[in-house]
C-alpha cells in the first residue's frame, strides 16, 4: 500500500486532474456557463480514468506496460489539448481555458520526452525514477494546477482537496 501511495504522489506532477479521450462533447457555439462546466467536469472524469491506467501500469511490474500506458496518456493529453482549444468558453474563462489547453499540449510533449528517456529502462523502478526526477513534468503539473485553480475559482469546476 505504501508503494501505491508513493507512486501516486510521484506521478502527480505528470498526471494532473483533467483529461481526454472519447468523442468530443457537443458544445453550443455560445455556451452557457453551465454547459461549459459540464464539459470540463466530463473531461476531468476522463482524465481520472487515464491517470488510473498509468498507475495500474506501474503496479504491473512491466516496463512494456508502463510505456504503453504513457503512450496512451500522451495521445490523451494531445486530444485534451485539442478539445480545450476547440471550446468556446464564456468570456471570463477564455484565459484559463487557453492556459489549460497549452498546459495539456505541454504535458503531451513532456510525456513524449519521458517515453524517449525510459526507452531503455530495465525495470519499472527505473522508469519511475526517470518520471519522478523530470523537472519538466513538475512544471507542467504546476501549470495545469494553476489553470484548474482559475477555473475552480470562476466556478466552472468543483472545489476539491486537490484544487
Amino acid at each position: 500500500m505504501t508503494k501505491s501511495v508513493g507512486l501516486a504522489a510521484g506521478c502527480l506532477a505528470l498526471l494532473v486532474a483533467c483529461g481526454s479521450g472519447g468523442s468530443a462533447p457537443t458544445v453550443p457555439s455560445s455556451p452557457s456557463s453551465g454547459s461549459y462546466a459540464q464539459v470540463l467536469q466530463r473531461i476531468a472524469s476522463e482524465e481520472g480514468t487515464a491517470q488510473q491506467r498509468v498507475a495500474d501500469a506501474f503496479q504491473s511490474k512491466s516496463v512494456i506496460a508502463v510505456r504503453a500506458a504513457l503512450t496512451a496518456f500522451e495521445a490523451e493529453q494531445t486530444g485534451l489539448a485539442a478539445r480545450l482549444a476547440a471550446l468556446m468558453p464564456p468570456a471570463n474563462a477564455v484565459e484559463a481555458n487557453t492556459a489549460l489547453a497549452h498546459a495539456f499540449a505541454d504535458s503531451a510533449t513532456a510525456t513524449h520526452s519521458l517515453l524517449t528517456r525510459i526507452a531503455h529502462a530495465k525495470t519499472v523502478t527505473d522508469a519511475f525514477y526517470v518520471i519522478q526526477s523530470d523537472l519538466t513534468t513538475h512544471q507542467v503539473g504546476k501549470d495545469i494546477g494553476a489553470a484548474i485553480k482559475q477555473l475552480t475559482d470562476l466556478g466552472y469546476l468543483p472545489a476539491t482537496p486537490a484544487n
